[in-house]
């Protein structure tokens, strides 16, 4: 099950893009764990990174 923070770091990250940087402030942590994220939720970032590929390319 995913936590409330990774499903906000996932939002961020893939839907909206933004910067890590950004990340770390809008979630208040620090940029080591947003790098862990990143890595922990790959197969995740990955699928929803299709699904807005499909999305953009519909509009």
């Amino acid at each position: 099950m995913m936590t409330d923070l990774e499903f906000k770091y996932l939002k961020l990250a893939v839907i909206e893009q933004v910067k890590f940087d950004e990340i770390k402030e809008i979630l208040g942590i620090q940029k080591s764990e947003v790098s862990k994220m990143w890595n922990d939720l790959k197969e995740q970032r990955e699928y929803l990174s299709d699904l807005r590929k499909i999305w953009k390319s519909k509009f």
